[in-house]
């Protein structure tokens, strides 16, 4: 199917009662928690460690800590947390409106969570901001809100393309993501904190509880959303307009999907063991001197040429 014909809308209901969207909800709890505990920590400046705490530590920390989430919970929700991300999710159709809503409020919970345990191991002294973003003050509140729209319109668009299944066969998320995550904090934490997150605005804010966090707080709200939104729409819309998926579909729910998916699994496979059984008689045909080894590989179907090139193969298989 083309992106002309994107499944509807669905309110997804019935997710509430399947175990593997409750294992889903649990994820995203899990995951911001770990993704806010390490923010925090990474802010901190501890004495005879003057290093500590620095843009190139919290860039690099971030971004290994996002690639480390996705690979651990990726199976079970996509390891969204963002409730910004999951918007997008929503509008892309990736989710349903229930799950969407269910994800953030997991969002939020882990992440005031995270940011809880965090506190308790952390010595008061050492407190600082605790890992909490607002925006500088040589600055406009309303150049932090478009820094903020930038950073998330970047990351909204990387986060669908790297999923994007009609686009390559084999997605690495973790990596393409994380390694954004590093250059958006590179580029924004000194003007916003580059928080892109509102979760991650919410666990200190929460957690410190202190006037002047709450008096910017809607920003990173307001920006994040606007800027997946965007994002989404435009990639969703214009510059994947008409991109078939017919070869490589995923979409969370969708059982045709899935089926499709696995049936051409089971096709790579049985093409995989064809080869392999193909090198066995080549080399025991070579070790014993027997039979013409041409005529024998002739019918031992695809050849590993072949499935380096998955259209082709593809083709062939259906």
């Amino acid at each position: 199917m083309g992106i002309q014909e994107l499944p509807r809308y669905t309110w997804g209901f019935k997710e509430v009662k399947t175990p593997a969207m409750w294992k889903a909800v649990i994820g995203e709890v899990v995951g911001t928690a770990i993704l806010l505990f390490t923010h925090c920590q990474l802010t901190l400046r501890w004495p005879r460690f003057p290093e500590d705490g620095n843009i190139v530590q919290n860039a690099l920390g971030t971004g290994f800590t996002v690639a480390s989430i996705i690979e651990g919970f990726g199976h079970l929700s996509r390891a969204v947390v963002n409730p910004a991300i999951t918007l997008s999710f929503i509008i892309a159709r990736k989710v349903s409106l229930t799950r969407g809503f269910f994800f953030i409020i997991a969002q939020l919970a882990g992440g005031i969570g995270g940011t809880a345990l965090s506190y308790v191991v952390t010595p008061a002294d050492r407190l600082g901001n605790f890992g909490a973003v607002f925006v500088h003050p040589d600055i406009s509140m309303w150049q932090g809100f478009l820094m903020e729209t930038c950073l998330t319109f970047m990351l909204a668009f990387v986060n669908l393309a790297a999923i994007d299944d009609r686009l390559r066969p084999v997605n690495m998320p973790s990596v393409a993501v994380g390694l954004l995550v590093c250059v958006m904090v590179f580029t924004g934490a000194t003007q916003t904190g580059a928080c892109m997150n509102p979760a991650v605005a919410m666990g200190p804010h929460v957690v410190l509880n202190l006037d002047w966090m709450w008096a910017q707080h809607w920003l990173y709200w307001a920006a994040p959303f606007t800027g997946s939104a965007i994002a989404t729409v435009m990639y969703m819309f214009f510059f994947t307009w008409g991109v078939e998926s017919k070869d490589f579909p995923a979409v969370d729910g969708d059982d045709e999907a899935r089926e499709a998916r696995e049936e051409l699994l089971s096709e790579i496979m049985d093409a995989v063991s064809s080869t392999y059984k193909q090198h066995q008689v080549k080399m025991r045909n070579k070790a014993t001197g027997k039979g013409n080894i041409q005529d024998q590989e002739s019918n031992l179907g695809p050849s590993f040429t072949q499935l380096q090139d998955m259209n082709s193969f593809h083709t062939k298989a259906n």
